[in-house]
């Protein structure tokens, strides 16, 4: 097992002592028109996507997964079900992240403000000890390349331009939670839990089936903002039949359901993000400002087709049991399973392909 990180050797507050002079004045009202005019736009996309897809059509991805039955394996073999080809799939997840940022914004500018992390900024600014984050959790990580990592870094340099105060991830703290295993609990649950994953974690980190992640955006609210990626509708070159990150989900949660440990997953939306930023202060710009700055980094996301954002998971770092006080990058790695360019001849089969945990 590896040592754990300390929450004060993960976390840096990205400060300035200078401000950028606001380039963009607009007031609420053009600022709601901006959102009237962004929220037309996503209609006709709708539109365009509800008509050439019917099963989209009948429900939105949302409203699915709020009715799909509680457990996360029946939720997440329904929207596989409702979803069955790449392109669905991708539409139905790029539908929920376009909605949720109007719905997001349309928040934000109610509300004239974002909410800064009350146990973030403890941490980070009053400098409390980590036991100040009282939470600990078991998750399942999938660590962006470092393709993904630079497209990162050029993004918060942008963001801190108008925002200095914004508390930015640290590169080697990036992740996504593939699956939420347990949240917000003790350590002695963490412990329990653990004892009953520890000897399937070698064939539950298996790099084999890898999904593959493409076109990502900023999606944001007033807590956070993550980039947020569709799963691939190109199956030129997976290794055998369609699997996407939501199959990924799907199995992970099985895998751990049948180990005695069923998922404590707080949502089963469709989404694959990677959180980017949070808030330690309010804004120090305006709320014209910050929507802007977001509004340009979508884009030229969306606008640069010769851009370096493909991501197949598993590549260069393996798949990571996280445990502990992992909510801003910490805690520490229980496990990592082999990466895809793992040429270690040695590995056995069931380390390569999870899929020996579900005959």
């Amino acid at each position: 097992m590896a040592a754990t990180i300390s929450v004060h050797d993960q976390l840096g507050l990205r400060s300035s002592t200078t401000r950028r002079p606001s380039t963009r004045s607009q007031t609420q009202s053009q600022i709601q028109v901006q959102s009237q005019n962004q929220s037309q736009a996503q209609t006709q996309f709708q539109k365009s996507n509800l008509n050439s897809n019917p099963r989209v059509a009948s429900s939105s991805p949302a409203r699915l997964a709020a009715a799909a039955p509680q457990s996360p394996v029946a939720a997440y073999e329904a929207f596989i079900t409702a979803y069955p080809t790449p392109s669905a799939m991708s539409q139905a997840y790029d539908l929920h992240r376009r909605r949720r940022n109007l719905d997001q914004r349309a928040r934000i500018v109610a509300a004239a403000a974002i909410n800064p992390d009350p146990i973030l900024s403890g941490l980070v600014l009053d400098h409390q000890p980590p036991e100040f984050d009282p939470r600990n959790c078991i998750s399942l990580w999938a660590r962006p390349p470092s393709n993904i990592r630079n497209l990162v870094a050029n993004i918060q340099r942008q963001l801190l331009l108008v925002e200095p105060d914004l508390w930015c991830m640290p590169q080697d703290c990036l992740h996504m939670t593939a699956l939420e295993v347990i949240h917000s609990s003790s350590s002695a649950h963490v412990a329990s839990a653990l004892s009953l994953l520890t000897p399937i974690l070698e064939s539950l980190l298996a790099p084999y089936p890898a999904p593959s992640l493409v076109r990502p955006i900023l999606s944001y609210d007033q807590n956070a903002l993550a980039l947020s990626f569709l799963p691939s509708d190109d199956i030129s070159s997976a290794h055998s039949s369609w699997y996407s990150y939501h199959h990924l989900r799907r199995d992970l949660a099985r895998i751990c359901a049948r180990a005695g440990v069923p998922a404590e997953s707080r949502y089963i939306y469709p989404s694959a993000h990677v959180t980017i930023a949070r808030f330690v202060k309010p804004l120090s710009c305006s709320i014209e400002d910050w929507l802007y700055s977001i509004d340009s980094i979508n884009s030229w996301l969306d606008s640069s087709y010769s851009l370096d954002s493909s991501w197949t998971v598993a590549t260069e770092r393996g798949l990571e049991c996280r445990c502990g006080r992992i909510w801003y990058g910490g805690g520490y790695a229980q496990a990592t399973g082999p990466s895809l360019t793992q040429s270690d001849l040695s590995l056995s089969s069931s380390s390569l392909d999870r899929s020996t945990l579900l005959d």
